[in-house]
């Protein structure tokens, strides 16, 4: 397989699982399961964070240099809203109104982050292709590290 192919597969692999958790989070958050809402999240924090740090640290300079400074800010924050409810439900021992339709939004936020998100793989084309072999390798070294995402800031 190319690199660009493998790098694309591995890409919408992990924005596949993060939808879905964003997805899950939000129907248990829904229903007022705060115990599988909390489940959910420590699921997640874990699964994200190679990803989360893979894009801001080595994904997000190539969109900047594509997209501007301003939109890989923008990008950034969404993750920063995320991982603020993150943080919030891990800390919480139960979940109030408020903050129900807080982490509603912000797991909307997710959702909607991570399909934009998943459209600038285009960005990668202009890449070499070592360079994007560089960048695979990269993304499969950071899950080896294993970082929860609530570890990254």
């Amino acid at each position: 397989m190319n690199p660009f192919d493998e790098l694309t597969q591995e890409f919408v692999s992990d924005h596949r699982k993060m939808t879905r958790g964003y997805r899950d989070v939000k129907a248990a958050v829904e229903a007022g399961d705060f115990l599988l809402a909390k489940r959910l999240v420590e699921e997640l924090d874990h699964h994200c964070g190679p990803h989360i740090e893979f894009e801001e640290r080595f994904f997000y300079p190539v969109v900047r240099q594509r997209q501007g400074s301003d939109y890989a800010e923008k990008l950034t924050l969404e993750h920063d809203a995320v991982l603020a409810a993150i943080r919030e439900i891990l800390a919480a021992e139960n979940m109030s109104g408020s903050q129900r339709a807080d982490w509603i939004s912000k797991m909307d936020e997710g959702l909607s982050h991570a399909a934009t998100c998943g459209t600038l793989l285009s960005h990668l084309t202009t890449l070499s292709d070592s360079d994007q072999r560089s960048l695979l390798k990269k993304l499969k070294e950071l899950r080896d590290n294993g970082h929860r995402w609530t570890e990254l800031k």
